[in-house]
């Protein structure tokens, strides 16, 4: 059994803010296409708000739920309590991590590689922020243009980070 890659993806506003509520801040068509491209086919680790936020298992992936009770939200999702127990049933497979706020703040020592939805916005109605990316430990590795699809509430720049 090899090691997996952890990685993880979010969309943040120009502050980090991720969500207010357990929901998130916007409605993008091109960040939801962008995670389903990047997500196809992985392992996600995600906390048990974020599964409930989702409101069921995302198909085409297997769905880790980071929990300390040993329950998870719906079927189709796996329950795990540590990261080595994340790591054993992937078994050597990508995770890509995918929130919520406290599960990236957990992750950020351990990831490889974080794949960013900048949304050109600041709002001020939030309560779960990114972590900061420190550029002592990741370089920007690639960065799309700002971009705004008809089916999108903002503007939009995809940005990959990698381990330095």
């Amino acid at each position: 059994m090899s090691k997996p890659e952890f990685s993880m993806i979010v969309a943040h506003d120009l502050n980090r803010a991720i969500g207010l509520n357990n929901k998130l801040l916007w409605r993008l068509h091109s960040d939801m296409s962008h995670f389903r491209r990047i997500t196809a086919g992985k392992h996600v680790l995600m906390g048990t708000k974020t599964a409930l936020s989702i409101g069921r298992a995302l198909p085409g992936r297997k769905n880790l739920i980071m929990t300390r009770q040993g329950a998870v939200p719906y079927e189709d999702q796996i329950a795990v309590t540590s990261l080595a127990e994340a790591r054993e049933i992937a078994d050597g497979e990508e995770i890509v991590c995918i929130g919520g706020g406290e599960i990236y703040s957990l992750m950020m020592p351990f990831v490889n590689r974080i794949y960013v939805t900048e949304v050109q916005v600041e709002l001020p109605e939030a309560d779960t922020w990114f972590p900061e990316i420190n550029p002592a430990h990741f370089l920007k590795v690639d960065s799309s243009d700002w971009m705004k699809s008809d089916r999108d509430q903002y503007h939009v720049k995809f940005v990959e980070y990698k381990r330095l």
